[in-house]
């Protein structure tokens, strides 16, 4: 029953939206950023041993030891490498939505358990809990209930903002809650479903009001500016005003901008098909767009080679937003397995990467060229740049 779920949520604190997103994600406090900044050691521990075997005197190993680290920021911001490295100790597995192994995630969202998403260096989780799905962004002041039906349209509004999104597969923990806190020290709290419920309505509410105040008081600025006059009701106590004569069903409100924007010509209001930065984008142009023919999806590069075997050789790979990339690869396998690594791993770096080796710098423009005729050998750096 309803009664004896509880919802477990963490408010933001610094920028260890990551932390709060494991936990939301687990249920309760079983990591803190000691432990995700323990974890982003271990991570850069196993990246410098394995750029120091093509020596420590090479110049990748220099600029690597002087790049700042790929898993953890100086602010306490972690990479996904870091959470899904955390979540292995649950038998939990990340998987971006856009991966081809996870369509019928994307289709049928509902029947996943969670999801987590990430957009400039944001993490928060959707989870199911007693079959409800929930938001427990910690940008929140407390869990926010999402339908089913909702939950489709969310996610696909979040891609369509350039986040990327990563669907969470095993079994989650069971929620346990004997011991929980009462107090509201610290990011963490328990809600049941009903005081969720009632907090987002509340910040909700709190957000339109503020929202429609500061319409209100630029719109009577405005008709005040103009000469014009509104006509505005005695003003109520407080305390006589229902919940339901708040701002949004205020006539004085409709008056004031209706005010201000009497007389306004058609002409200043931007067309129908113009762009966010006010430019106008002309039909053919938009077609052409359109039509505009986009590669292939990448396909699931397989098992890698044997390590050690012949012609066989690794690589390092650092993608633009840090994270590193390792894979054995055949060197008679052409530059586009390459390629069609890094976008399976990393479906939203788009659709024509661009792969760069470092020693000496050239950049790999013949997708068909064998790597060891590109110059690759074993334990080469590489790097991407996203698609143009």
């Amino acid at each position: 029953m309803e009664e004896s779920v509880l919802l477990y949520h963490e408010k933001q604190e610094a920028a260890l939206c990551g932390v709060h997103c494991l936990n939301a994600l687990l249920q309760g406090p079983f990591f803190s950023a000691v432990d995700l900044g323990q974890i982003a050691q271990e991570l850069d521990a196993l990246e410098r041993t394995f750029m120091s075997e093509s020596g420590i005197e090479s110049e990748d190993y220099r600029k690597f030891i002087e790049e700042d680290s790929g898993n953890v920021s100086s602010d306490g911001f972690f990479s996904i490498q870091v959470l899904s490295k955390a979540l292995q100790v649950f038998g939990l597995t990340c998987i971006n939505l856009d991966n081809p192994e996870v369509v019928h995630s994307a289709a049928q969202p509902e029947l996943e358990e969670a999801f987590i998403c990430n957009l400039r260096e944001h993490w928060f989780c959707l989870r199911k809990v007693s079959g409800e799905w929930w938001n427990f962004n910690s940008l929140l002041p407390a869990p926010q209930p999402l339908s089913q039906f909702y939950l489709s349209a969310y996610l696909a509004s979040l891609r369509e903002q350039g986040y990327s999104i990563f669907v969470v597969q095993g079994m989650l923990p069971p929620i346990t809650h004997d011991s929980a806190p009462t107090s509201d020290d610290g990011p963490g709290r328990w809600f049941t479903p009903e005081q969720a419920r009632m907090d987002s309505k509340d910040s909700s509410e709190a957000r339109q009001k503020g929202y429609l105040k500061a319409a209100y008081h630029g719109a009577m600025a405005q008709a005040t500016q103009e000469g014009k006059m509104v006509t505005l009701r005695p003003q109520q106590d407080y305390r006589s005003r229902s919940r339901s004569q708040s701002w949004d069903d205020d006539d004085d409100l409709a008056k004031a901008i209706a005010a201000s924007m009497e007389g306004q010509s058609h002409a200043q209001m931007p067309p129908a098909n113009a762009s966010a930065n006010g430019s106008v984008v002309s039909e053919p142009a938009a077609s052409s767009s359109a039509a505009r023919a986009e590669p292939p999806p990448p396909s699931d590069p397989g098992e890698e080679p044997d390590a050690g075997g012949p012609g066989v050789i690794e690589l390092a790979i650092r993608l633009p937003n840090g994270t590193r990339l390792m894979r054995r690869f055949n060197n008679n396998q052409p530059v586009y397995d390459v390629l069609n690594f890094v976008r399976y791993s990393c479906p939203e770096i788009g659709p024509s990467p661009v792969l760069c080796a470092q020693m000496p710098r050239r950049t790999l423009h013949d997708a068909r060229q064998k790597l060891r005729d590109a110059g690759l050998a074993n334990r080469e750096a590489l790097t991407v740049q996203a698609s143009p």
